[in-house]
């Protein structure tokens, strides 16, 4: 009975082989995300230090090409800024030059239906020192007023002293700036003269011839 005892107890006492069975220890775990995490550190510094040379590039060459340059011009870099160009002041149109005295060409045309109208202002004009005038009669004959047309090239010296010349003629003058048809600078359509400056309707009588003295009787 005590032999039973004896192999019961070393039975129970004797220790029996421990076989792990499960998931791996924890420390191997902890060294793996240890070393995932550094590795990451150095991406994320290597992709830091890369944007960072960038940057450093693109500010230099920038500032490279606006100190060479002799205006400042916008560059595409970070630390470009928008620069404001200067008001361009519109250029006022040409006037043409204005023509001599002596290239004026006027036509005057006759608008009262009075034969020699025209013919008279033509000869006021060319006293006045214009040598290119032309006379001739108007379509409508029955003007109330002087009409005078200059074109652009007629200087304002010239404007002023036919426009002077006609207002001592006529009872009224209209002047304007226009297109003067064919090749003239100057169109004069007469009217009605002044009463002081009208022709005489009335002819002025012949003196009567005196008799011839009858020659006295010899003696």
């Amino acid at each position: 009975m005590q032999e039973d005892n004896q192999q019961t107890s070393q039975y129970v006492q004797s220790p029996q082989p421990r076989t792990d069975i499960g998931f791996p220890s924890g420390g191997a775990k902890e060294n793996g995300s240890k070393s995932s995490i550094v590795k990451w550190v150095f991406v994320i510094v290597g992709i830091l230090l890369i944007v960072i040379a960038g940057v450093w590039y693109v500010f230099n060459s920038s500032m490279g090409s606006s100190g060479s340059s002799p205006s400042p011009t916008p560059s595409s870099g970070l630390s470009s800024f928008a620069t404001l160009e200067p008001e361009v002041e519109p250029t006022p149109s040409p006037t043409p030059e204005s023509i001599s005295k002596s290239d004026i060409r006027i036509n005057v045309l006759n608008g009262t239906g009075k034969a020699g109208e025209a013919s008279f202002l033509k000869g006021e004009l060319e006293g006045a020192g214009y040598e290119n005038v032309e006379a001739a009669n108007a379509q409508s004959q029955d003007e109330t007023r002087t009409t005078a047309t200059f074109s652009e090239k007629v200087g304002q010296d010239e404007v002023d002293e036919i426009t002077k010349i006609l207002e001592d003629i006529y009872e009224s003058v209209r002047v304007r700036k226009s297109e003067v048809s064919g090749d003239f600078d100057i169109e004069i359509l007469t009217g009605p003269r002044k009463e002081s400056e009208a022709p005489s309707s009335t002819e002025s009588p012949s003196p009567s011839p005196s008799p011839s003295p009858s020659p006295s009787p010899s003696e």
